[in-house]
């Protein structure tokens, strides 16, 4: 069994997982304009606009195109400098 750690125990490894979830599923870059669906995953505005069969890459459920970007996950990525980001890309 694993011991629990608690969350400052591991700001690395929260870091992390953070930044994982900025990366675009489609284009493995770190999210520009993301855009959330209504099946609720998100991605670069780029790579839905790039779905032209209209559904999602991950769950294959239908959308209507997003008419504007998430803007809390756009300040997200834009809190971390590219220096912390870089190893992701």
């Amino acid at each position: 069994m694993q011991p629990i750690m608690s969350l400052a125990q591991t700001p690395q490894l929260n870091m992390d997982r953070l930044l994982n979830q900025l990366v675009c599923e489609v284009c493995t870059e770190v999210m520009y304009h993301p855009v959330t669906l209504g099946c609720q995953h998100t991605f670069c505005m780029a790579c839905v606009v790039a779905c032209k069969d209209r559904t999602c890459p991950v769950c294959r459920c239908k959308f209507v195109m997003p008419r504007d970007y998430n803007r809390l996950i756009d300040n997200m990525v834009q809190q971390f400098s590219f220096a912390e980001l870089s190893p992701l890309i």
